[in-house]
């Protein structure tokens, strides 16, 4: 069995945690836990690799000060490199990795993104594919809202979206709509 390890860290939109092992040497995320109202990260870290231990490499430290420094505005390349993506489907590779084109302060309906990637019927695939998104931020599934620019679901909830959407410089109307002039697909 291969050892896994978690850490935990503290950003200004709540604790985010981090669940890893190493992969020839190189430790891979496998999993980035968002905050969200009445969650405690580290039982949801233990509930799904209940032997995880808690620890930290130089890599996992790079990357989490990129995390904390993104998610206070600055605009922070955080590469692909250790993300484990055998844990996600074919399928769901292809989505995220459209989802790494989308341009910060813009985001793509769900529908847009699923003709991007030769499924013009599959917005709910799509969706459905980044609701179980292993790498939240790394992989901006944030940036995908509803055909009407309505928020649609996230991971962190509504108001962690909406943060981040504002923190890239996505502007909403009057309805809570992100504005068209930020849609980019």
């Amino acid at each position: 069995m291969e050892e896994t390890f978690y850490c935990l860290t503290d950003t200004r939109l709540g604790r985010i945690g981090f669940l890893w092992s190493y992969d020839s040497g190189k430790p891979l995320i496998k999993r980035i836990i968002l905050p969200a109202e009445d969650r405690q990260e580290e039982l949801l870290i233990l509930k799904i690799s209940p032997h995880a231990v808690k620890g930290t490499d130089g890599v996992i430290e790079w990357l989490r000060e990129a995390i904390r420094r993104y998610l206070d505005g600055e605009g922070v390349d955080l590469s692909l490199e250790y993300l484990d993506f055998a844990v996600c489907t074919a399928f769901q590779q292809k989505v995220l990795l459209w989802d790494r084109q989308i341009p910060r302060g813009m985001v793509a309906t769900y529908g847009g993104l699923a003709e991007k990637i030769n499924q013009p019927k599959g917005a709910r695939a799509v969706g459905n594919a980044q609701a179980r998104n292993p790498f939240p931020i790394i992989i901006p599934c944030h940036r995908v809202v509803r055909s009407d620019g309505a928020l649609g679901g996230f991971g962190g909830g509504f108001k962690m979206k909406r943060n981040l959407l504002e923190l890239e410089g996505v502007s909403f109307d009057a309805s809570e709509k992100v504005r068209r002039e930020n849609i980019w697909l």
